[in-house]
């Protein structure tokens, strides 16, 4: 039996089901802590969420599926909490009417669960994407910031005469350390590669150079044979390597809550000692609030208490750095999650 053939032959059940499906939705916009404008965004939309789930191999309307997802992402609206909880309201009400019907058919209950399942990889898909736009707009912008090959910087290089350096670069926010040696310095610094994908044309580098306090900022203009060929930009403060940072493998919510009022956001990184929170409102918070994080982890669910040490503007959007106030508990559930995520993004990057 085809996947969607289950939807079709159940039509009792899920033709009748949609205006329940709706009303789900419609109650989890309205509660966002009174967010007008995402109720208004989707509330035409409610429609489509459920069309697509009975007809996940059109490819018209899964196509509009993402676009709407995508819409809510930059919206701040947490979608695929908000979906999660209409389908786990959905697999109930199936068992309760097979019960009525006198009957439990698990094998039924299966095909649903597989169906749903592959909806919210749909959502993945889109929240991937998502990420991946903001971070080449964000990677756009510090490019258009580079100025022209400093001779002074040069100079100094060939004056260091470097014969083993670090060579740094960031997967997202993870950092990559590569040990190499300097083999050239004319108009630009060529040193050996390094068995790694993060380091790759148009990269972003910083060349730590022993005995001198600051970093070299460039950019690899080309990779020739064993060498990376890098565009020297300036002196900058080397880049921090520790606590190590790793980035979310999927979407994971965050609650914010100050006092009596909670926001929902995106986790962007996170560190033993601190977080970072994409979201679209930021309410009204601000460096040196106290506040709640509420977000869970394949290690454990944490309710953490933490400091705002920032909240700058992302495009759109805005991004919430805070750093934790720690117990034993939180150490353990951040620190096991850390240490998988770290072995993920090694493998990942290894060639």
């Amino acid at each position: 039996m085809a996947l969607m053939d289950f939807i079709e032959n159940q039509s009792e059940f899920f033709g009748s089901y949609k205006s329940k499906f709706i009303e789900t939705l419609r109650i989890e916009l309205e509660n966002l802590n009174g967010n007008k404008e995402a109720f208004n965004l989707l509330k035409d939309k409610l429609n489509l969420f459920y069309e697509a789930f009975l007809n996940l191999e059109s490819q018209i309307l899964v196509e509009r599926l993402k676009k709407i997802i995508y819409k809510a992402l930059e919206n701040g609206i947490p979608i695929r909490r908000i979906l999660e909880n209409a389908f786990i309201q959905l697999v109930k009400d199936y068992i309760e009417y097979q019960q009525k019907r006198g009957i439990i058919n698990f094998e039924q209950i299966k095909s649903l669960i597989i169906v749903i399942e592959k909806y919210l990889q749909i959502l993945q898909e889109v929240f991937k994407k998502y990420m991946e736009d903001l971070e080449e707009a964000s990677k756009r912008k510090k490019e258009e910031a580079f100025t022209k090959t400093n001779e002074e910087l040069l100079r100094k290089l060939r004056k260091l005469n470097p014969i083993v350096v670090n060579l740094i670069t960031f997967y997202e926010d993870f950092p990559v350390i590569c040990k190499t040696t300097v083999d050239r310095i004319s108009s630009f610094v060529e040193v050996s590669s390094c068995n790694y994908k993060a380091f790759a044309p148009n990269t972003q580098v910083y060349l730590q150079i022993p005995k001198l306090s600051q970093c070299v900022l460039g950019v690899i203009i080309n990779i020739h044979k064993n060498n990376f060929v890098i565009k020297p930009i300036k002196f900058e403060e080397c880049p921090k390597t520790s606590p190590v940072k790793v980035f979310p493998k999927k979407e994971i919510d965050v609650k914010i809550c100050k006092a009596d009022t909670c926001v929902y956001g995106f986790l962007k990184n996170l560190s033993l000692e601190e977080i970072e929170i994409l979201t679209k409102n930021a309410m009204d918070i601000v460096k040196g609030d106290e506040v709640e994080l509420i977000f869970s982890l394949l290690s454990g669910k944490l309710e953490a208490k933490a400091v705002i040490t920032g909240v700058t503007k992302l495009n759109s959007n805005f991004v919430i750095s805070a750093k934790f106030i720690k117990d034993w508990k939180m150490d353990r559930i951040i620190s096991e999650y850390i240490i998988k995520r770290q072995q993920e993004i090694l493998k990942e990057l290894r060639i």
